[in-house]
């Protein structure tokens, strides 16, 4: 990591990558260090892939200021993801590979996480572990709480507003497949709402870590992500009318184009099946 050039707001430090706006924040909270932060054991524990990847949800302190974090931590042995990499089609995604995700987004003006620090490491030959420290962004939701707060039947105002959030995911969806970038993971859950001004609500994308981006667009990247967000938007809380009005908004040539739907539809019922395979086998084990 040291040998990279790094942008200027970026400093190299113990192992780690800081963002300098950060790094008075991290040395007054004893987390300006490689194994301090591989060690840190408080906070709570927002998901838990498996024992060697983990992400947990603090705050940072200093003076009068408080911040809100998101730690991803990953462990993992170079062999076994190397099978996985030749026999099952399986790749790999560090937290190094996020954190430059997110700088490519921030780059090409896409919102999202703010980048903290991110740091690698091999521990013992064959061995990795590297983690992501992100800004919260507050206050939001998950564009999926969110479309909780509209139950039919809605009022004129709510209907309104609606429409607006559909529009401005769809003009999100539409800028981010326009920048070459293909999420893989574009479930509603991974959109943040801000939602403070119900006319005007502000969205972000988060979890990058299986992002993926190329100059020449490509139908098969744009379908699934839009299947993704198909089939995890309810529909007790959105009409095929509202599907079709989120087409309109992200391409009004696609939209028409019924060969193009069919095959986002088919994908959606491939993601449910596949969902619900998964579901069966948790309940068995």
């Amino acid at each position: 990591m040291k040998s990279l050039p790094l942008p200027s707001n970026l400093v190299f430090r113990n192992h780690m990558v800081i963002n300098r706006e950060f790094e008075p924040l991290l040395k007054e909270n004893g987390l300006d260090d490689f194994d301090a932060m591989m060690k840190f054991d408080k906070g709570e524990v927002v998901k838990q892939k498996s024992k060697y990847r983990s992400t947990i949800h603090f705050y940072l302190t200093e003076k009068e200021r408080r911040v809100s974090v998101y730690l991803k931590r990953y462990r993992f042995s170079l062999i076994s993801e190397f099978v996985k990499n030749c026999f099952f089609f399986f790749r790999t995604y560090s937290a190094i590979y996020e954190w430059r995700c997110i700088l490519k987004f921030k780059a090409s003006n896409l919102p999202t996480m703010t980048p903290i620090a991110v740091g690698m490491r091999r521990r013992i030959p064959f061995w990795n572990e590297s983690f992501l420290l992100t800004q919260g962004i507050t206050p939001t939701k998950t564009l999926e709480q969110e479309l909780e707060n509209y139950p039919p039947p809605l009022d004129s105002i709510r209907v309104q507003q609606k429409r607006v959030l559909i529009a401005k995911l769809a003009a999100l969806t539409q800028r981010m497949h326009g920048e070459g970038f293909k999420h893989q993971d574009f479930y509603l859950c991974h959109i943040l709402v801000n939602s403070s001004v119900p006319d005007d609500p502000l969205l972000y994308v988060a979890d990058l870590h299986r992002v993926r981006r190329k100059k020449k667009n490509n139908k098969s990247w744009q379908i699934k992500d839009l299947a993704a967000l198909n089939y995890s938007a309810s529909q007790k809380f959105i009409s095929r009318t509202d599907r079709l009005r989120f087409m309109k908004h992200y391409d009004p040539i696609l939209a028409n184009d019924l060969l193009f739907l069919k095959k986002i539809v088919k994908k959606t019922a491939q993601i449910q099946s596949h969902e619900e395979k998964k579901d069966k086998n948790s309940h068995r084990a």
